[in-house]
């Protein structure tokens, strides 16, 4: 539970629904918690896919796909856009949608439902520079894929479709 007390009131008499909503008793107040929209790219080059190594936590050290979470006001494409630009330093033109897949993001001890929407591109050059989000760029063919290495159910379930899909 995120809250001990009510913001509002002080009162010690929180509900919580164990799915999104919280209350006071008190005084009424109501917060609902609701799902983080976030974005993940998949970036084909050649016969390969780009995956970006975690250099922060959540999950540091494990693969991702390029993107994040969305902005206030952001379409989904704009977001991944903004987010490759960011993370790897490159433009991508084209995104094709691929499919949606909810997820549980914990970030500093909470929580947070996430439903990562996931586009496909496809690229004819490596980045050279990333963010310091970036470790490192990997670059593998299926094969190569270990899913056991991927951050986020979500992404790894998104990757086990594609390959499902591709082969």
């Amino acid at each position: 539970m995120i809250f001990q007390y009510c913001p509002r009131c002080k009162s010690e008499k929180v509900f919580y629904d164990g799915l999104k909503e919280y209350s006071c008793d008190d005084c009424g107040w109501l917060f609902f918690q609701n799902v983080a929209t976030a974005v993940g790219v998949i970036m084909e080059y050649k016969d390969k896919l780009l995956f970006v190594v975690r250099n922060k936590d959540p999950q540091k050290g494990k693969l991702d796909l390029p993107g994040g979470f969305l902005d206030p006001g952001e379409s989904i494409e704009q977001a991944a856009k903004r987010e490759i630009r960011e993370e790897i330093g490159i433009a991508i033109d084209k995104l094709e949608y691929f499919g949606s897949y909810p997820n549980i993001y914990e970030y500093e001890g909470i929580p947070y439902n996430t439903c990562d929407v996931i586009l496909v591109t496809r690229i004819s050059n490596l980045p050279t520079d990333f963010s310091e989000e970036v470790k490192e760029i990997k670059v593998l063919k299926p094969e190569e894929i270990n899913l056991d290495k991927i951050a986020f159910e979500s992404v790894g379930s998104a990757v086990s479709a594609y390959l499902r899909n591709k082969l």
